[in-house]
């Protein structure tokens, strides 16, 4: 019996075919030398993915931009309440929630183009299953398969999001107790939907590619 549990026994037998290393085929990406030389479906699935990027960063502005709006209103909403309640539509308020109606076009667009990322992944898997190479990294790990599915995943939240962002565009103006207010407000900066799993499956794509 071994007395010391950091040393290895004799009488232990390790099974290989447990333990044996995992063959990864050789993705595009390390034998090329430079990224920016990828063609094919490897480029487009890079583009895309860089695309999904911008669009997030896009979305991202309008959500900051949309955050000021949102407190303006209420600002508005609260300072007008307080003198004259019979007046829930103050001067000024409905500036704001134009300019909010024209954020929420900006964010729409912007998930409709990552419905076209999701559409042109599919197509590109579509044709590594003809070509045989479906099961082969496109890169480092991934399948073909698992941009799109990732995509897919990511782009339901941003759509549930979208529908939150334009429900309190139209709502809020209607508004009159003070913490229904701060709760549209905190509706619009939080995001529930764009959750820690969806900035987990942005990060990994982008990794997946090569681009961080």
């Amino acid at each position: 019996m071994n007395d010391n549990p950091s040393t290895p026994s004799k009488y232990v037998k390790f099974e290989h075919s447990i333990f044996s290393p995992v063959t990864v085929p050789v993705s595009p990406v390390s034998r090329s030398p430079q990224v920016g030389n990828l063609t094919g479906n490897v480029r487009q699935v890079r583009d895309n993915a860089a695309d999904l990027h911008n669009l997030v960063n896009k979305w991202n502005k309008c959500l900051v931009e949309g955050a000021s709006l949102v407190d303006k209103a209420i600002q508005l909403k609260l300072s007008t309440s307080s003198k004259d309640k019979k007046n829930v539509y103050p001067p000024g308020l409905s500036d704001v929630c134009d300019s909010l109606d024209l954020l929420c076009c900006e964010m729409s667009n912007s998930v409709m183009l990552m419905k076209r990322c999701i559409e042109e992944l599919y197509g590109i898997d579509k044709l590594e299953i003809l070509r045989g190479t479906s099961d082969t990294p496109m890169f480092s790990t991934w399948p073909s398969e698992i941009f799109g599915e990732v995509v897919h995943e990511i782009c339901e939240a941003y759509c549930k999001e979208l529908e939150l962002k334009i429900f309190v565009k139209d709502n809020i103006a209607h508004l009159s107790e003070e913490s229904d207010l701060i709760f549209y407000r905190t509706s619009w900066a939080l995001e529930p939907y764009i959750n820690s799993n969806v900035r987990l499956a942005l990060a990994a794509i982008l990794k997946e590619t090569g681009h961080i």
